[in-house]
């Protein structure tokens, strides 16, 4: 075995040959799984920090610090995804 061999391609594994490639059939039939931001309990949490982190900067007087324009940004979109996905579900 000299230093050539060393180097040469090997034969590829015959997994691709049987079928085995890609998800299994029931993962993409089945149904989606939801991300954890449209979790309810996630995103009133998600949403009760970034109310705590906005109204910290101006209580600190840094209420035009650009990090507020970015939270308040990701408040509203937690916001609208509680209107869309959890307004029906609230008793």
């Amino acid at each position: 075995m000299g230093l050539r061999s060393w180097f040469r391609r090997k034969p590829k594994e015959e997994a691709a040959s049987m079928g085995m490639q890609g998800q299994p059939v029931q993962v993409i039939s089945g149904p989606s799984p939801h991300p954890d931001h449209y979790d309810k309990e996630r995103n009133t949490a998600r949403i009760t920090q970034l109310e705590a982190a906005i109204e910290q900067f101006f209580e600190s007087g840094q209420g035009n610090h650009p990090m507020v324009a970015h939270l308040k940004e990701e408040l509203a979109k937690h916001r609208k995804i509680r209107e869309i996905f959890h307004s029906g579900e609230e008793a």
